[in-house]
């Protein structure tokens, strides 16, 4: 686009299906310029979509770095579920398509996804299923003292770490949010980019944005499994990333009788389910890590909470000592503003 010596990759996405990667109706387009060696953006195309390339998308000039020679409006791709459709814009720069004929960039794009699965099944230990009662307890243990020492923390007035977590200005963020048990989702993000490695490195931080249990699919919102199967894979990442992955309190991090969704108590069925599957002493713990956690994420750039901001005029002091505020925490866990 705009001149030879910049160009994009359009690549079929591919998803994993047992132990095999297969291409879906999906496309990926990316700067194969960055996307193999530092955290990189990426558009994702589906059935039904219909994307315009160029400089006048804020978000695809933060994406690509557009050279000026790149129109406002350069090329229209429209994805109609059996073909793409390509449409030059009349720029006057002008777009040459090619097929990559040595497939190279696949290649390389599928090893890398299948080198971050590998990564991330050494990271939890070996085969990410559920965890026998004494290892989940003795990892939910080693999570709790790790939040009781957190130097990111401002300590409260009761000398406990307090409702904000200030996140390092070096760091890229990559901030997740509600995942409701899907431990696919997980996998999936965790494995297509440089994360990982940036993590490894120092460079990045994960945030988690509350609500990582109870299932919000039809017919699955009784099954408390794969809420335990991933707080079981994000205690582990949080013991080998203990100073760059944070967990932020969401409405559902709790046991409350009153939380539900369609009828199903969720909140109850959890603290049960955590009893019967990993004993008392694990639900307890369990219900210390979410008196732990805070509520707020911090940098110089932004402010990341749950729900949504507070209503009314807050400070530092009321952030750090939010336990003594409930309809502060009701605000940033719960409310829809």
């Amino acid at each position: 686009m705009g001149t030879e010596k910049w160009k994009l990759y359009l690549y079929p996405e591919r998803s994993l299906e047992g132990k095999r990667l297969y291409d879906g109706s999906g496309f990926l387009l990316f700067d194969p310029d960055c996307f193999f060696s530092k955290i990189s953006g990426f558009v994702r195309l589906v059935k039904g979509d219909h994307l315009i390339l160029g400089r006048e998308d804020g978000l695809q000039r933060k994406i690509f770095n557009y050279p000026k020679t790149v129109a406002k409006r350069q090329l229209s791709i429209a994805h109609d579920g059996d073909a793409l459709l390509f449409k030059d814009l009349g720029s006057d720069s002008g777009t040459r398509l090619k097929r990559v004929a040595d497939d190279e960039q696949c290649r390389r794009i599928s090893d890398r996804r299948m080198e971050n699965l590998r990564e991330l099944r050494n990271i939890f230990g070996g085969p990410i299923e559920l965890l026998p009662p004494d290892q989940a307890l003795a990892d939910i243990n080693a999570v709790n003292q790790i939040l009781e020492k957190e130097p990111l923390r401002p300590r409260n007035s009761e000398g406990m770490p307090g409702g904000v977590v200030h996140l390092p200005d070096k760091m890229i963020p990559i901030i997740l949010g509600d995942l409701h048990a899907q431990v696919d989702n997980l996998l999936t993000i965790l494995s297509h980019n440089e994360f990982l490695e940036m993590m490894g490195d120092g460079k990045a931080t994960m945030v988690f944005l509350g609500d990582a249990v109870h299932s919000e699919i039809d017919g699955q919102l009784e099954d408390m499994e794969s809420s335990l199967l991933i707080m079981d894979f994000i205690f582990r990442l949080k013991l080998w990333f203990p100073q760059q992955v944070f967990y932020v309190r969401g409405n559902h991090d709790c046991f409350s009788e009153e939380l539900g969704k369609d009828g199903v108590p969720q909140g109850l069925l959890w603290a049960r389910a955590l009893s019967r599957v990993r004993g008392d002493a694990y639900k307890a713990a369990m219900d210390r890590f979410y008196q732990l956690l805070p509520y707020i994420a911090l940098s110089k750039d932004y402010v990341a909470c749950h729900a949504a901001p507070p209503k009314s005029k807050v400070s530092m002091d009321m952030l750090v000592n939010i336990h003594k505020y409930p309809s502060l925490i009701e605000e940033v866990t719960s409310n829809r503003l």
